[in-house]
């Protein structure tokens, strides 16, 4: 992933809506802040008057914000306690530009508990075409031609980083890149499911990590 503007990444992405074959389903998008795109436009306009070659020649006429969808965010300590969804909370908005089917650059803006957006980030561009891949991976789902699904983007701390297709009766997760070989990239699971592969491993890493702490103060500590 590389970054145009430094900034702390949230992770979130969004695309356009997608049909099933068969069009009894679809891949949703909530309503954005009309104030968060227009934003988002500012921020790549001024990225490209500052560098014409950025985008590769592209500039802004070029480019299309599509449908943005919502990141969320779950802390470790949920996830050991047993819960994943149902404890996740939103966090910020994502505007996606395009050129055409390409993905060029995405824009995310946080927003505090009550949905207003409180802090304006920077400009990065998706250069491995993760996002791509997971949307691509949701819309083959057979799920998604039976009822609709909002897409919806889930951090799992700074760890990991996924889709989340929410549906009426069910839930859909896809976990994007780098997924440390603890799970299979872009491939779907049930909520269950994930807490099954990540309460395992991130008790673990709690015990590590609370090792690697113990030792740490011990060597402070001066011999008596």
């Amino acid at each position: 992933m590389k970054t145009v503007i430094q900034q702390p990444f949230i992770f979130l992405l969004t695309w356009t809506i997608f049909r099933s074959i068969n069009c009894h389903g679809s891949i949703t998008f909530p309503n954005a802040p009309e104030d968060g795109r227009e934003f988002a436009y500012k921020l790549v306009s001024e990225l490209l008057r500052a560098d014409t070659n950025v985008f590769n020649g592209l500039q802004i006429q070029d480019l299309t914000i599509t449908n943005s969808s919502l990141t969320y965010s779950v802390g470790k300590q949920d996830i050991i306690s047993g819960t994943l969804l149902s404890t996740a909370k939103p966090t910020g908005w994502h505007y996606l530009f395009m050129h055409g089917t390409n993905l060029i650059a995405f824009v995310p803006l946080t927003v505090n508990p009550a949905g207003k957006i409180i802090e304006k980030s920077g400009v990065f561009m998706d250069s491995d075409d993760q996002t791509m891949k997971a949307i691509n991976s949701a819309q083959g789902l057979a799920q998604v031609g039976q009822q609709d699904y909002e897409l919806r983007y889930l951090a799992v701390d700074l760890s990991f980083r996924m889709i989340w297709l929410h549906g009426k009766t069910n839930d859909i997760i896809i976990p994007m890149e780098p997924t440390y070989g603890k799970m299979t990239d872009y491939h779907p699971y049930s909520e269950a499911q994930m807490i099954g592969i990540l309460k395992p491993y991130l008790k673990q890493e709690r015990k590590v990590n609370a090792l690697v702490h113990s030792n740490a103060i011990e060597m402070q500590t001066p011999s008596k």
